[in-house]
């Protein structure tokens, strides 16, 4: 069974790792986070989260950890590929999160850590829209 994910993209200290992310449709994260990434599995939902923002692309893990260097330390980087990736645009908004969240689990979503679980009742509902909004050519999603 599949677990779904916010990936925060560290966007306000690392903006370029979040412009390489999106770009090349992976997850990534340095120094003690990268323990991070060693917690996806294969065909976990992966929603990449820019603070404030919300949700701004999305995809299915492959599952294939990558340790490479990162400014001169070696395996200081850990990536893993996003397969079914898509840009998420208009971004799937926080508070439209946190709303849907509390409609079906009576609990809030935490966004500041690195990787967030969502519960799969969550998880599946966006991952749904985000999909079926694709699949009409609206890239639109819930805002």
């Amino acid at each position: 069974m599949s677990r779904y994910y916010l990936f925060n993209s560290n966007a306000t200290h690392r903006e370029n790792q979040k412009k390489m992310m999106l770009r090349e449709k992976y997850i990534s994260a340095q120094y003690s986070a990268k323990e991070k990434v060693d917690l996806v599995d294969r065909g976990d939902i992966i929603f990449i989260y820019e603070n404030r923002v919300g949700i701004v692309a999305c995809g299915i893990a492959d599952g294939r950890l990558i340790a490479r260097e990162y400014e001169g330390w070696e395996d200081e980087e850990h990536l893993m590929h996003l397969n079914e990736y898509q840009k998420v645009s208009p971004p799937y908004r926080p508070e439209a999160i946190s709303k849907l969240s509390r409609e079906l689990t009576s609990t809030g979503v935490f966004f500041a850590r690195t990787l967030s679980p969502l519960r799969p009742e969550v998880g599946d509902v966006i991952y749904r829209q985000i999909k079926e909004r694709s699949s009409k050519g609206n890239p639109r999603t819930a805002t």
